[in-house]
C-alpha cells in the first residue's frame, strides 16, 4: 500500500515471484503514477460505526469485529475515494468480504471476496484405499441438505475440526510387509 498523505492506498500492491534459486524471476504492480487531482477530502463524514451499518445493509452480511480503516481506493478513472474498510461475513454463502465503503456517501466502491471457491482434496466413499487416488472437488456443498453450508459462519465453534454435519473422519492406517 502507498500512502497519499498520510492515508494508505488499498489497492496499490506489488507482486513478486522468485525462481528456486531465490533471484526475481517476475515483478508486477498497480502502484498509482502520477498526482490526481481527483482526490476526496481527507475528514471522512461518516463515521466507523456508520460505514459498518452501510456494509451490512448494501452486501447482508454481519461486520466481523475487527477495525474499520480509512484507506484511499484508486479507481479506473483516476480518482481517489476516501473509504473505511469493512470486512463482514456474507449471510448468503458465508463468505468472507472486504468492503471499502465510500467516506462520504456511504456507497460500496469496492469488496474483495476472500472466500471464491472452496476445494477439498478427498477419498470418495467408493474407493476403500488411498491408494485408488484422491479426488478433487470444487464448491461441493447442497444447502438442501446443509442449510448451513459447510464453512462456519462466526459464533461457532471449531472452525478447524474434522468431524462434522457432511464429513466422516477415520484413521487410516496402512501397512505392508515386506518379506
Amino acid at each position: 500500500m502507498i500512502a497519499q498523505n498520510g492515508i494508505p492506498v488499498a489497492n496499490a500492491v506489488a507482486n513478486v515471484a522468485f525462481n528456486k534459486d531465490g533471484k526475481v524471476a517476475a515483478f508486477g504492480n498497480n502502484f498509482v503514477t502520477g498526482a490526481s487531482s481527483r482526490r476526496a477530502k481527507e475528514l471522512p463524514t461518516l463515521t466507523a460505526e456508520q460505514a459498518i451499518e452501510r456494509a451490512e445493509e448494501q452486501l447482508a452480511g454481519n461486520w466481523d469485529g475487527t477495525t474499520s480503516k480509512l484507506e484511499y481506493v484508486h479507481t479506473d478513472d483516476d480518482a481517489f475515494i476516501l473509504s473505511r474498510s469493512v470486512q463482514l461475513w456474507e449471510n448468503d454463502e458465508g463468505h468472507l468480504l472486504e468492503a471499502f465503503i465510500d467516506a462520504h456517501t456511504g456507497d460500496v466502491v469496492l469488496v474483495n471476496d476472500f472466500t471464491t471457491s472452496i476445494t477439498y482434496k478427498v477419498l470418495p466413499p467408493n474407493k476403500l484405499s488411498p491408494l485408488l487416488g484422491f479426488e478433487t472437488i470444487v464448491n461441493p456443498e447442497d444447502l438442501t441438505a446443509s442449510p448451513s453450508g459447510w464453512h462456519t459462519i462466526p459464533g461457532a465453534s471449531a472452525l478447524n475440526q474434522t468431524a462434522g454435519n457432511n464429513v466422516i473422519r477415520f484413521v487410516l492406517i496402512i501397512g505392508w510387509e515386506l518379506g
